[in-house]
Formats: C-alpha cells, structure tokens, sequence
C-alpha cells in the first residue's frame, strides 16, 4: 500500500530556503573574510563585488517570496509567530531531545504545531536578520554619507555582529538538528513539494497533523498527475 504522507515544504518556500542558504553563506565568507582579513586586497576587492551580487540576490528572492507566494509567507510568519502553553513549556526540557540523545533531563514532550518551539525561535532570528542584513547593507551601500557617523557606524556592527552570531547558531545548531531530523531534511531538499510520511507529522507536528484533511497517498498523487486519476496531496 502507498504511504500516506504531508506536504510539509512547498515548492515556493523550498526555493527560498535553497536561495537563502546559499546567498547566505556566499554573503558570509566575502563578507567576513574581509572584515577579519582572511584575504589579500587584490582578493578583497573581489569578493566586496561579490558580497554585493549576493546581497542583491537575497534581496529580489526575499520580495519575490513576498509578492509572489505571498499567501505561503503569511501562513509562515503566523505559525513562527503563535506561540501557545506547549510551546513555552517546549523550553523546560527543549523538546525531550537530550535525553533522546543523550539521556540528560526529562523525556517528556510537549506536542507542537507544524514547526517546533526552537524552530519557530530559529525563523523568527532569520527574518529579522535577513530584513536587518537588507536594510543595513543597502544604506551602507547608496548612501553612508547621509546617515552620518553615529548611524553609520551602528548599522555596519549591527550587521557584521548580527549576521556572525546567527551563522554559528546556523552551523553549530540549525544544522546539526536539521541532518539529525533528516526525515524533514530530505522533504526540504528534495526535487518538488516537500512530502513527510504522516507518521512522522503525527510524531513531531501532533497539532498540525489533527488540521490536516483527509491524507491523499502518493500513487494517487501520483496517477493525478498523469492524469489516470484523482487525488491532491494535502496542502500544509
């Protein structure tokens, strides 16, 4: 029997994300490879051009997730932005994880929405950066002169600190999460609509699973697209 399954990633937001991380880690190796001076100047010089070329990537891919799948970007900032009692109490023993892992604190879980409490912590962190990074970056860019010393000087720490501090949480604990939920990882990554087993949903996201309709099995996704038949995957 075909596995019944979610959609957990839309194509839309799986664009997004795939921009994101890598405009992400291109802004950050030019960017702090010349503040830190890891590089020549010659060197310096180029990857200031490229910092640039990437900013404006993530810049028309951040609006064009905005105007254009602007129904799927609402649907994200209202779920990263409900925080309900399970989620708070999610904190006490973040999630049960450690002692999954490594039987540290209390196995109990707390059940979560489509996205768990240090996940919707997590988006919340990237959004305003990303806005911070945009708004900074571009107004150091045009116009530094105008904003004066004070301002000037404010936005450039603010986006140098900022950024630093969410790339190590994105590589020391976003991303060693997200390979150990790898299930989720490969829905992210794969080539089309992000698809989870609900078994998984209903283990993870207890309260997004409940709102889903009826779950439509991926050999009738399948034949609808082929046109043999009917069945829609559930929208998430």
């Amino acid at each position: 029997m075909a596995q019944k399954v979610a959609l957990k990633h839309s194509l839309p937001s799986q664009l997004m994300h795939f921009t994101l991380l890598v405009t992400w880690f291109g802004l950050a190796i030019t960017g702090f490879g010349v503040y830190f001076g890891w590089v020549s100047d010659a060197t310096a010089a180029a990857f200031m051009r490229w910092h640039v070329y990437f900013g404006a990537v993530l810049t028309f891919a951040t609006l064009a997730y905005a105007i254009f799948a602007f129904d799927r970007a609402v649907y994200f900032l209202k779920e990263i932005f409900t925080w309900d009692r399970d989620t708070w109490l999610w904190w006490t023993n973040l999630g049960g994880y450690p002692y999954k892992f490594l039987k540290i604190g209390s196995p109990k879980t707390y059940p979560q929405s489509k996205y768990n409490a240090g996940q919707k912590f997590y988006a919340i962190l990237v959004v305003f950066t990303v806005l911070l990074v945009i708004v900074t970056g571009w107004s150091l860019y045009y116009f530094p002169q105008a904003l004066g010393k004070y301002w000037a000087a404010l936005f450039f720490n603010l986006h140098v600190w900022v950024t630093l501090f969410v790339t190590l949480f994105m590589l020391f604990v976003h991303v060693p999460l997200a390979l150990i939920m790898f299930t989720d990882f490969k829905a992210m990554f794969r080539f089309g609509a992000g698809y989870v087993p609900m078994e998984y949903a209903e283990e993870h996201s207890p309260k997004w699973a409940e709102k889903l309709v009826p779950v439509a099995e991926v050999e009738a996704e399948r034949a609808a697209r082929r046109g043999k038949g009917a069945g829609v995957a559930p929208q998430a």
